[in-house]
């Protein structure tokens, strides 16, 4: 088993955002207020996961999963060892 202690930031969930652009044009979602809209989720709460100032919860996960149900959940989200935007991991790998 792998020691996942990184120091002081604990691991976080992250948006992939190329994964979501795709998705954008695919679905012609044009602005923020319209994923938010198809997420259910508030436009302020949508942008601060885009900017990464917080990590989506478990309910924001399940509803993009929700929303896109044919894409994989490990290409929607990966995994930030660091806790910041440097060691990006997609879920389900272990670097």
């Amino acid at each position: 088993m792998q020691n996942l202690s990184t120091g002081a930031q604990p691991p976080q969930m992250r948006l992939n955002l190329t994964k979501l652009n795709e998705l954008r044009r695919a679905h012609e979602l044009e602005s923020n207020v319209d994923l938010a809209r198809l997420l259910g989720v508030d436009t302020a709460t949508l942008h601060r996961v885009i900017k990464g100032t917080v990590a989506p919860s478990s309910s924001f996960i399940a509803r993009v999963k929700l929303a896109f149900p044919s894409v994989a959940i490990d290409s929607l989200f990966y995994v930030d060892r660091l806790g910041a935007t440097a060691g990006l991991v997609p879920v389900g790998q272990v670097a």
